[in-house]
């Protein structure tokens, strides 16, 4: 065979046929592709090292540090098994099922896992083979079952059949529910089966343990003799029809083009025990050893090691999830996970002299110089890197500020040695000695007439023009000595940050101050930008960010929205956005929303804070000398940090554009006496007096899952959508019995939202004296108790008023019987007397005929009183019939003529509205006979709803309803009025002299 050349790289160094020391040209050209090209998640094009390394073990509830096998399933969970049961993983926490919680387990030793094209998960343990489907677990077990109970590997094949390692029981075979096996007896080498893969020519390969690597062809077993070792760890075929096959202690194989070839340590493999092979969407090869973590890309290979960041070398399982993240499953220590940063990190390991960085400034040319403490300064020149230090003539190593004139000379200041002019390789330094007001330079800024300006940390501001120096300080008008930043607007005004003091604006000779005193936050500046609007921002220390725009100050800081109150440095991006450095990472505002907040067009400004999990090595970004940040020719961003240089395009930041998967996992009932955890179904009800409710819930995507946004909303409780942030649980308590949905939505870390999200139907039951038919029968029996007690009202105002008629008509009798009788006699004595006295006096006789007269008065009152005792016309009567009896009575013997007309149904009313109306109507009758000199007299009697109304009318010749005396006699009115009253009525008089009387009585019927 042809000896082929391959290289390894490990930790960016290339290995051939001999190791390089130093910084590896690959490297460095694999990091400058990546800030002119950036990629995907998991870019081949970055090494392993620059990818972001995570680790979960124990301690973040793994349920063992061993992971022998890792699966996604379509749902959007990882799956994890280990040696102590097997994890569900949503990004954020890990549910454990082994047999202490699931009784399909008899064992929490979980050796492979695989979802089939059905999406059932199949989990093989060293006690049989187990079932995922529909949210329950089942086991094989008796004749329906593999033929041995220890699973180590599963294999699903091109044509939807499942394959199943065992030790002992050779390969089996589950196709049409049912399973076959294939063992020493039908071919195999050995019955201890570690790998399976059917290759697109038809080939089943085998691995075996102890038997090397079988094949089966035409239905025949035969071993492949070119593979010498015989214990077989791994086989797999990559997108191009190569097949790979790892052994346990001999290294790699692949056939390629009919020829086989091999890879071992001698190659610059870390380990000849090979475990697992992987196959990612781009097409790199990954390989896990005993010795760390093998990439092949483009024939290029690559190491990564416990020294690297690796928990553990020993890599035993791998596999990619749906957002192209790479999961390493280890020995002994845990789960890892590979993912593409959105940032890339310069720093000593890419030739930075040292990785705590201050200053940062791009020439014309695109090279970066780069100031950092006790370094020098760095000159970046597309991955080719020089250092300028003391040993160069640099007056000091801690530099904080770097300028490039448009002579092409870098002035470099620093913390104590003044200022180094650098050109041509040499340095020139200025420092108090020679004219400068300090040695402690914190920013140098080259104006539009070309004077250097040149700010220190207590000594004010220089101007150095023509090789002089220029002082000004506080004598001279400026807030404070210690300037931190300097820029020029248009106009030519120079804007000054100065520490203690505020912003200074020195324009023809004169400073003017911009202080708390005119709205600034606070006076500890630290930056100023200038955008294109000709608006001035500002950064404080603790007073977050400030707008200045026509003489006009806005501050944002945290309670407005703004990501911290340190702001270190400020970059604009093509698309608007305002970036900036604190102490928290680096955070983004849209500017747009900036001046809309100041416009008062909105009450809150949203911004987007990165940091180590975007791929910053330190989240502590360094600022307050200038240039403290640098925007290149290309859009790119240059932020110092403490632990090395943040580059990054915003225009090309990579974005997560997986909709995440929703899910409600469980319902937490508080029912009466206990508290019930309910696995999540899609209706779910509960017992009476059920008040309290906890959801909790999740989104599957792993890339930034605590960046991810929950909303919430209890439909028939909640008016409006709940915004939970990153809480991932519910809480609800005093809730009435009824019917509710319980909906989620959620978004992934870069804003993608999945609007359908999750929803369950909820009934919580009511007792029965919380039923709709419990509050009808309630009302039901009010009614009936109203009815009842109505009538039992009636009966006994009825028996009442019988009882009071039968004393009226004993009394009467009584009456009667003896004044009535007593008043007659004494009449006839009269009229005997008068008789007998006819030859009497005059005198005698008039006293006689008095008391004759006087005797006939008491008769007829006696017979007045005993009719008003009994109201005969009532008895047995409706109110009309004896309204008519009584006009008869009292209309008799004279030319007046009666009428009554009855509207509505004639209804009986309470007995004594009745007897008060039948009074009203004896006494009206009674003065029209005797005063009115009517012709005519009409009774209208109206029933209507709510009342009875009674209108007498005649065509008499009326009076004056303010005078009664001169007309129907004033006594009798008033006893109507008094009866109307009574009665809970209301009577009105209508007349006018010459034009009759009209009298309308109305009473309620209720």
């Amino acid at each position: 065979m042809e000896p082929q050349r391959y290289s390894f790289l490990v930790s960016g160094t290339t290995f051939r046929s001999a190791q390089h020391s130093g910084i590896s040209t690959l490297a460095l050209l694999s990091f400058v592709l990546l800030l002119l090209h950036p990629c995907d998640a998991l870019d081949p094009s970055r090494s392993l090292k620059q990818y972001l390394l995570d680790s979960w073990q124990i301690r973040e509830g793994l349920p063992q540090n061993t992971v022998q096998a890792i699966v996604q399933t379509r749902d959007g969970y990882l799956w994890i098994g280990t040696q102590e049961g097997l994890a569900r993983f949503d990004g954020v926490q890990f549910t454990t099922f082994d047999r202490r919680n699931t009784p399909a387990f008899q064992s929490h030793y979980i050796l492979s896992l695989l979802e089939d094209s059905a999406g059932r998960l199949w989990i093989g343990t060293n006690s049989g083979l187990l079932l995922y489907q529909d949210g329950k677990f089942s086991r094989f077990t008796g004749t329906n079952a593999p033929s041995d109970q220890y699973i180590r590997s599963l294999y699903l094949d091109s044509r939807n059949r499942l394959w199943i390692g065992t030790d002992l029981g050779g390969l089996n075979l589950y196709q049409g529910g049912r399973f076959s096996a294939y063992t020493t007896k039908n071919g195999l080498s050995h019955n201890f089966i570690r790998a399976t893969c059917l290759d697109r020519s038809g080939n089943l390969w085998v691995g075996t343990d102890g038997g090397g690597l079988n094949r089966m062809r035409d239905d025949k077993w035969e071993v492949e003799k070119a593979i010498t070792h015989s214990f077989i760890g791994a086989i797999l075929e990559d997108h191009n029809g190569a097949l790979w096959v790892g052994t346990l202690g001999g290294g790699l194989f692949v056939l390629q083009n009919g020829k086989w070839s091999s890879f071992t340590t001698r190659d610059g493999l870390p380990n000849n025990f090979i475990r697992y092979l992987y196959e990612d969407e781009r097409g790199a090869l990954w390989v896990a050893t005993e010795g760390g973590l093998v990439r092949r890309n483009h024939a290029v290979w690559e190491v990564l090691t416990s020294s690297h960041g690796l928990a553990s070398p020993f890599i035993w399982t791998l596999t990619q999830d749906h957002e192209g993240s790479l999961w390493i499953g280890t020995f002994g220590g845990g789960l890892s996970r590979l993912k593409d940063p959105k940032f890339l990190t310069l720093t000593s390991q890419q030739g930075l002299s040292n990785d705590d960085i201050w200053s940062i400034y791009g020439d014309k040319d695109g090279v970066m110089w780069i100031g950092t403490v006790n370094g020098g300064v760095t000159r970046w020149n597309n991955g080719q890197v020089n250092t300028i230090s003391t040993a160069n003539g640099l007056p000091n190593d801690n530099v904080r500020s770097i300028w490039v004139d448009r002579d092409g000379t870098v002035w470099i200041g620093t913390s104590g040695g003044g200022v180094c002019a650098w050109r041509d390789g040499r340095c020139t330094v200025y420092n108090s000695s020679n004219g400068l007001s300090n040695d402690f330079v914190r920013s140098i800024y080259q104006d539009q007439e070309g004077n250097l300006w040149i700010g220190t940390n207590g000594g004010g501001l220089n101007l150095f023009r023509d090789g002089k120096f220029m002082h000004f300080d506080t004598r001279n008008g400026l807030s404070g000595d210690f300037i931190r930043a300097l820029l020029q607007d248009p106009n030519g005004n120079l804007w000054i940050a100065v520490d203690g003091g505020g912003v200074d604006r020195y324009s023809q000779g004169k400073f003017r101050h911009f202080g708390p005193a005119q709205g600034l936050s606070s006076d500890k500046v630290l930056s100023l930008y200038l955008d294109q609007e000709g608006t001035l921002w500002i950064g404080t220390l603790d007073g977050g960010l400030n707008r200045l725009k026509d003489e006009k100050i806005t501050s944002f800081r945290i309670d407005n929205g703004l990501a911290d109150d340190a702001v270190f440095q400020i970059m604009e991006d093509a698309t608007g956005n305002l970036w900036m450095g604190s102490n928290k990472g680096i955070f983004r505002a849209q500017k747009k929303q900036l001046n809309d907040y100041a416009a008062g067009r909105i009450k809150k400004i949203s911004s987007d804070m990165f940091g180590i999990a975007d791929g910053m090595e330190s989240n502590e970004c360094n600022g307050g000398s200038f240039p403290s940040g640098w925007k290149d020719s290309s859009g790119r961003l240059w932020f110092p940090t403490d632990h090395g240089v943040v580059v990054f395009h915003p225009d090309h930041l990579p974005v997560n554009r997986m909709v995440p998967r929703v899910h409600i996992e469980s319902i937490v009932a508080d029912e009466p006496g206990n508290a019930k955890l309910a696995p999540f179904e899609k209706q779910m009800s509960f017992e009476p007096g059920t008040t309290k409710l906890e959801f909790h819930y999740t989104a599957l995507s792993f890339l930034f899952p605590q960046k991810m946004k929950f909303q919430y909303r209890l439909e028939g409780f909640d008016d409006d959508w709940i915004q939970a942030e990153s809480r991932r649980a519910a809480y609800y308590t005093n809730l009435p019995p009824g019917r509710y949905t319980f909906r989620v939505i959620a978004s992934n870390n870069d804003g993608v939202w999945n609007r359908e999200g999750a929803a369950v139907l909820i009934r919580l039951n009511p007792h029965f004296y919380q039923t709709f038919w419990f509050y009808a029968l309630c009302v039901l029996i009010l009614l009936l108790m109203i009815m009842a007690s109505y009538r039992f009202r009636i009966r006994r105002m009825r028996l009442q008023f019988a009882a009071v008629l039968e004393e009226r008509n004993r009394i009467s009798r009584e009456i009667h019987d003896t004044l009535t009788q007593d008043f007659t006699a004494i009449v006839l004595q009269l009229e005997a007397a008068e008789m007998l006295l006819e030859n009497t006096s005059e005198e005698a006789h008039s006293f006689v005929e008095r008391a004759r007269e006087l005797a006939r008065n008491g008769l007829t009152e006696s017979r007045r009183f005993v009719q008003a005792l009994r109201p005969s016309p009532l008895e047995g009567k409706s109110l009309s019939l004896a309204f008519k009896q009584i006009a008869e009575k009292t209309f008799s013997g004279s030319d007046i003529k009666f009428f009554i007309e009855v509207a509505g149904k004639e209804k009986q009313l309470q007995p004594g509205v009745e007897d008060n109306l039948l009074r009203i109507a004896q006494e009206a009758f009674t003065n029209i006979r005797k005063h009115a000199q009517a012709r005519n007299v009409k009774v209208h009697l109206h029933y209507k709803r709510l009342l009875t109304e009674v209108r007498i009318e005649d065509d008499g010749r009326g009076f004056d309803p303010e005078n009664p005396s001169s007309g129907e006699g004033g006594f009798g009115l008033t006893s109507m009025r008094e009866r109307a009253a009574q009665a809970k009525g209301r009577m009105e008089i209508y007349s006018f002299p010459g034009k009759g009387t009209t009298i309308v009585v109305s009473v309620s019927r209720l």
